[in-house]
């Protein structure tokens, strides 16, 4: 348990028994809703406190920017409008038992729909820019190969080419992963292979037709990407 959650144990801890103090130097009647009520707002204190402490781990599979701010507030909300509506049912609605159970019915569904829906949403953004995370390491990746064969031994041949090759695969869409992502790999551990074993008569001609294989499936990709993205609109 990390600090931040070793916090929140200790301060809900101490605000529980503050709680069952103040509740029992407070009410006198111990009857009816008395009971309901006082129940009612430890657990709204629990949901609270456990709630925070348990947001870290909720937050692993979600998109963290998207949900911590909503999770929050749901949380607080609820727990603060269960224990306000119990104070006053203690104090001035002690015989409204049907009502109080009615709004804390309330309560509890809205909480509850307003953390699916965020909890549902946060979850396919999360998965969507783990995607897109996914896509922008594997294109930089192929960039990358393409700037080291610019400046291999032979690079002098073909710098030129490895060099537009290298602009031109960055600046298509590298945020979606396209079936031209793989064959392009392909190509480059074909020109890799020949520059590692480089012999002039046969190796030119296998690059040269690589890096015109490259060229053609660096500009499909493009349309490629382009068609993916229409598709998601």
């Amino acid at each position: 348990m990390n600090t931040k959650n070793k916090a929140f144990l200790i301060s809900g801890t101490i605000i529980l028994m503050l709680t069952i103090i103040i509740s029992l130097l407070s009410i006198n009647n111990w009857t009816g809703i008395s009971v309901v009520a006082f129940t009612t707002i430890l657990w709204a204190e629990v949901v609270f406190f456990g709630g925070m402490i348990l947001l870290d781990k909720i937050l692993k599979n979600h998109e963290k920017i998207m949900f911590i701010v909503p999770y929050i507030l749901i949380i607080s909300s609820y727990s603060v409008l269960a224990i306000l509506t119990s104070i006053v049912f203690i104090a001035l609605l002690k015989t409204a038992l049907s009502l109080f159970f009615i709004i804390q019915l309330i309560l509890i569904a809205t909480a509850g729909i307003a953390l699916t829906i965020f909890i549902s949403a946060s979850k396919v953004v999360g998965s969507s820019n783990e995607k897109i995370l996914t896509s922008v390491n594997q294109v930089n990746g192929l960039v990358k190969r393409l700037e080291l064969l610019a400046v291999s031994e032979i690079g002098d041949k073909y710098a030129a080419s490895f060099k537009k090759l290298s602009h031109d695969l960055n600046f298509t869409d590298i945020s979606a992963i396209t079936e031209e992502d793989e064959l392009i790999s392909e190509q480059l551990s074909i020109i890799e292979l020949e520059v590692a074993n480089y012999i002039e008569e046969t190796s030119d001609q296998k690059i040269q037709n690589s890096i015109v294989h490259l060229n053609s499936l660096i500009a499909k990709r493009s349309i490629s990407a382009a068609n993916l993205k229409k598709g998601k609109i």
